[in-house]
């Protein structure tokens, strides 16, 4: 670019090029599985792993007490007592971290320890909302799959094994088998999924039901919805968007469980946009151009389910479409169990001097230069703690005549593109 009104001979003088003096932000992460999340202090000094119980309902009493029993002590009245069933939350550790040579910094074209911190923070909260869906999805996807393979005797393969184990009741083509063994082998294309095969006995007829393209559900397998009411993933066809109808479904299905409370939708951008092509949802909103539904395009409530968008859950390719998960979860679905801040706690010296900050559960750790020169600071970041997703089996229909008998209960992912 020429320099106005200079001569020619001056012009190679003077800079023509700038380099500005900063960093732009890169893109973000839209969070919010990990705000779900129960936080629980995970206690210290009871080893890395910690089993805890939840009680289940008791069962309703419609017999009538008879007069004849009520001669004792008990006056005729039985005993009650509630299942149990127990979780494990296990303590990992999480970080990473960035060196700084403090020397060589100087010359730097903006402060690298501000942009260092920054951007540790970004993915410190960026890993801990991904560990956080991974738990719920991981959970609320197993025992549902579909096979990919043809059958070898009593053997089939599927796509994902994971919620399948030997003794289980299994739906293969709506047919019922029992498991009687689970092996991973080959790759998913399930979001995280294992793939694998499954070895049945049973009185059908495995040779037709198993063959490729057939669904394969456990008799305790959360609920997932799919637009169309199709059996499995594989059967996604163009048009299978999300509609106002399966958030509504997934809602009802909650609150059979006996689940109250807030419930949120997390569903990606994209995933949202099939909702405006969905009549009963313009429905909700004729004549109502004005709405930041239709202004704005935000959609943040519907039919009392809040609406989160985000760009973390998990998207999937198959057969040429992109598959899309939201998932609509309830209070208690997902549990943190966190020792960050009781782990860090004995280092009181090191927090006043600034050196290490724990915020929202996550250690920001500055290390002084500990090399011969003294000029390499190191700056991470560390999390302890874990997640888990909780079952309540035992609140079935022998209790709640609603229920379903999903092991995991508390949320529910809908399927469409």
């Amino acid at each position: 670019m020429a320099i106005n009104n200079l001569p020619a001979a001056l012009q190679a003088a003077i800079q023509q090029g700038f380099l500005e003096k900063k960093f732009h932000d890169a893109l973000k992460a839209k969070l919010g599985f990990r705000a779900i999340a129960d936080r629980e202090a995970f206690t210290a000094g009871i080893g890395e792993e910690i089993t805890k119980t939840r009680a289940g309902l008791l069962p309703a009493v419609i017999t009538p007490l008879a007069a004849v029993a009520n001669s004792d002590l008990t006056n005729g009245v039985g005993e009650s007592a509630f299942a149990l069933e127990q979780y494990k939350v296990v303590a990992q550790s999480y970080g990473s971290s960035m060196n700084l040579n403090r020397v060589t910094s100087v010359v730097n074209i903006v402060d690298l320890a501000m942009q260092n911190a920054s951007k540790l923070g970004e993915q410190a909260s960026r890993s801990l909302d991904t560990l956080a869906a991974n738990a719920l999805f991981s959970a609320y996807l197993s025992s549902n799959t579909r096979t990919t393979g043809a059958p070898s005797g009593a053997t089939i393969t599927v796509d994902d094994i994971r919620g399948f184990v030997a003794g289980q009741t299994v739906a293969v083509n709506g047919s019922p088998y029992t498991v009687a063994s689970v092996a991973a082998s080959g790759t998913s294309t399930a979001p995280n999924g294992v793939a694998g095969t499954i070895t049945m006995t049973g009185a059908g007829n495995l040779a037709s039901d198993g063959v490729v393209g057939k669904a394969v559900v456990g008799s305790t397998a959360p609920v997932v919805l799919r637009a169309a009411n199709r059996a499995h993933t594989g059967l996604l066809a163009a048009n299978d968007v999300l509609t106002a109808d399966k958030i509504l479904a997934a809602k009802a299905q909650l609150e059979a469980n006996g689940v109250s409370g807030r419930m949120i939708c997390y569903a990606d951008p994209q995933h949202l946009t099939g909702l405006y092509a969905d009549a009963t949802f313009q429905s909700f909103f004729r004549g109502g151009n004005g709405t930041a539904e239709w202004r704005n395009g935000v959609i943040s409530n519907l039919l009392g389910v809040e609406i989160v968008a985000t760009n973390m859950s998990p998207v999937q390719s198959l057969g040429g479409l992109t598959v899309r998960r939201a998932i609509v979860v309830a209070n208690g679905a997902l549990i943190e169990s966190t020792l960050t801040g009781t782990a860090y706690a004995n280092h009181e010296e090191l927090v006043k001097n600034g050196m290490v900050s724990v915020v929202d559960d996550v250690a920001m750790v500055t290390r002084a230069p500990i090399d011969q020169l003294q000029q390499v600071i190191t700056q991470s970041w560390n999390y302890i703690g874990g997640f888990v997703v909780p079952t309540d089996k035992n609140t079935n229909a022998s209790v709640l005549p609603t229920a379903s008998n999903a092991a995991y209960k508390r949320a529910v992912v809908i399927e469409s593109l």
